[in-house]
């Protein structure tokens, strides 16, 4: 198989050239049912510390193993990112992970702000749409996570802060020369409280900016800070 089609598994384990790979239930199901692959085939295997290698499939009907052949790249190191956002209704949450992910996020950091509508957060099920975004777009390492902070707590910690404001006369992220490492804030569905916008707007750490006259969601605001954030840095 070529090898932009053979498939690519994250797997957070320790690779050395010979020594078998155990697959997890879920892993062996993807590779043997939904790629159909069978023993000999080719995949890629990567994690943040080890980099990417290729592997051969070694399949019975119940389970499987990956050889280790060879390193093929090393850790893909990439800009600190942090995205602050709010929990989001299942669809719109998935596309703003899977986006995100996409875009480079390195740290997820969830918000509770006054218009947050309080929905408990999946752990499992984000991490898998992580794991699965950044098997698709060759990335090596996957966006770690953040426990809940009010927006209160993550002004007090956070520096640089880029805030995406909606009805304001604010500049845009390209006029603001955005430092690195920088920790991206997008608000919840009904927007930023009037308390909330004041103490963005007097944080020394906090540069607010506008990102057009149309009013966003929240997951189409962080794809298209994100993406402009990627032009900049």
């Amino acid at each position: 198989m070529a090898r932009k089609h053979v498939p690519r598994l994250y797997i957070a384990a320790t690779f050395t050239a010979g020594k078998p790979l155990v697959l997890t239930p879920a892993d062996f199901h993807y590779l043997s049912h939904v790629m159909r692959l069978q023993t000999n085939h080719k995949v890629r295997v990567f994690n943040e510390h080890q980099g990417e290698w290729e592997a051969t499939c070694q399949f019975n009907k119940r389970e499987g193993t990956l050889e280790l052949q060879r390193p093929l790249r090393p850790p893909l190191r990439l800009p600190l990112i942090t995205l602050a956002f709010t929990p989001l209704k299942q669809t719109r949450l998935k596309m703003l992970i899977e986006k995100a992910t996409e875009l480079g996020v390195t740290h997820f950091q969830p918000l509770i702000t006054a218009h947050t509508h309080q929905q408990p957060l999946n752990a499992q099920k984000l991490d898998l749409i992580a794991k699965e975004a950044a098997e698709q777009c060759e990335r090596t390492c996957l966006p770690a996570w953040a426990e809940a902070a009010t927006l209160q707590a993550l002004v007090a910690k956070a520096s640089p802060i880029i805030a995406a404001v909606e009805g304001e006369d604010l500049p845009t992220l390209a006029t603001i020369a955005p430092q690195i490492h920088p920790t991206l804030l997008v608000g919840p569905e009904g927007g930023f409280s009037e308390e909330e916008k004041e103490l963005l707007r007097n944080a020394p750490n906090v540069k607010s900016i506008t990102l057009g006259p149309l009013i966003l969601r929240a997951e189409t605001a962080a794809i298209a800070l994100l993406s402009q954030l990627k032009l900049l840095i």
